[in-house]
């Protein structure tokens, strides 16, 4: 049975790899972080190398409502909004940093 993978990810209490599919193929993620810039976006690190990324690297997703009240996963390509992204990433990452 799949998984939904938008419950799962905002699901704070959920820490296991979402599978998102890219047409018949089945790509496995780890969930990195949520942020809120406008709207809400998401970093995520595949499981397994992908052609073109860096094995360190994630990728942003943004959460888009569809005129039905469905919410879908789609890849974030504006450069300056992946930026914003992982600005955000990492401050939250130092100031966790910092409060140890």
């Amino acid at each position: 049975m799949k998984k939904d993978a938008i419950k799962m990810l905002l699901d704070e209490n959920n820490n296991d790899n979402i599978v998102l599919y890219d047409g018949n193929k089945a790509i496995e993620f780890e969930q990195i972080c949520i942020v809120n810039l406008e709207k809400d976006y998401c970093i995520l690190r595949p499981v397994n190398s992908l052609e073109d990324l860096e094995e360190d690297e994630g990728l942003v997703y943004r959460f888009e409502e569809s005129p039905d009240g469905q919410i879908d996963l789609i890849y974030e390509e504006d450069e300056k909004i992946v930026d914003q992204v992982f600005e955000v990433y990492y401050k939250l990452l130092d100031d966790e940093i910092s409060s140890k």
